[in-house]
């Protein structure tokens, strides 16, 4: 029997022990926490792709850089395109909330929770800038 819990700063799924009469969880008797093989296995996935992703904006700031021929004339055309600030912080949330991934425990702290949470909203307004691209739907789009 899995059930969640709430304690405080922190989030955590314990294993009741089947052994037990009521099948109560104690404090240090017969629980322990424990993730499902398929975080583990999302959790990775997400960062890896997160990793790379920033990987391609440094290889896209580059480029911007150094094809323009001036240093600094490519340095502001890629800093004026607010998207970049947008996919860098995108990205670098989804890899701190991924980070998680390498812990043996499933706590996941409030912090973490709000880093996933803005993750989400930036993933969405990324979405949304992208559907601005196609051609019926994009001029709905504000």
């Amino acid at each position: 029997v899995v059930s969640t819990q709430s304690t405080g700063d922190y989030i955590s799924t314990r294993i009741k022990d089947p052994d037990e009469p009521d099948g109560a969880c104690h404090e240090n008797e017969g629980c322990f926490t424990q993730k499902p093989p398929e975080c583990v296995i999302f959790g990775f996935i997400v960062l890896v792709m997160s990793a790379a992703r920033l990987m391609l904006e440094f290889v896209d700031l580059l480029d911007t850089v150094f094809s323009e021929g001036k240093l600094m004339t490519g340095l502001l055309s890629y800093l004026k395109n607010p998207e970049n600030y947008l996919e860098i912080f995108l990205y670098s949330c989804s890899l701190a909330f991924s980070l998680n991934v390498f812990e043996e425990q499933s706590v996941i702290s409030n912090m973490e929770w709000r880093i996933g949470t803005f993750a989400v909203l930036a993933g969405f307004i990324n979405l949304l800038s992208f559907c601005q691209l196609l051609p019926y739907m994009g001029i709905y789009v504000v």
